[in-house]
This record gives structure tokens, C-alpha cells and sequence, in this order.
């Protein structure tokens, strides 16, 4: 069986977000899973941890990493606010929504 791991997090980033993605690369070789990681190669981390060891039985694929790309869905329904479009669902009452779409 092989298994392909698309994360955003992955070494040589730190933080929280990396460890589930880490400890699934390094153990499911044992299992018998051949294991593909697809991580970005350089995102600008904020948290870096060298410490991190590399699964030594997984391979680790790096692609180019393009960074965000504008707008979210449903941004340009509701104008500025950058609130998803069910922002008013949320507040229980259209009159409630701030959007400037919304009368």
C-alpha cells in the first residue's frame, strides 16, 4: 500500500502542527505503508526546530511554495469584511450583519 501526505507543516518547521504529520511519516513504514510526504520547500516559517529528525523511511517530496493567494471564497459577496458568506447565519439576524452588501 502507499500513502501520499500532503502537509503544510513538516520539518524543518516547529510548533504543534508539525508533530501529527512527523509521527505518521516516521511510524506507517513500519506498518508495511509506503509513505510519501508533499511539504512546501521553503514557506517563511515562523517557528523552525532543527531538532526535528527527518523520518529516515518516508520520502519527503519538496514543491515550490507560492504563499497565499488573495481573497477567500465568499469574500467578494460580502465586501471587506472578509467574513464568509455565512457570517449573518452566525449572528442569528441579517440586521445584525455589518457586511455592506447586506440591507
Amino acid at each position: 500500500m502507499k500513502l501520499l501526505l500532503v502537509t503544510l507543516y513538516f520539518p524543518p518547521a516547529g510548533g504543534g502542527g508539525v508533530q501529527r504529520p512527523l509521527k505518521f511519516a516516521s511510524h506507517l513504514p513500519a506498518l508495511g505503508i509506503e509513505t510519501h510526504v508533499l511539504a512546501p520547500d521553503d514557506p517563511k516559517w515562523v517557528h523552525e526546530d532543527a531538532d526535528l529528525p527527518l523520518p529516515t523511511q518516508a520520502w519527503v517530496h519538496r514543491a515550490r511554495y507560492v504563499g497565499p493567494r488573495g481573497r477567500r471564497m465568499g469574500d467578494e459577496q460580502h465586501g471587506r469584511t472578509g467574513m464568509s458568506s455565512r457570517c449573518c447565519v452566525r449572528r442569528r439576524s441579517a440586521a445584525a450583519c455589518s457586511c455592506p452588501t447586506r440591507t
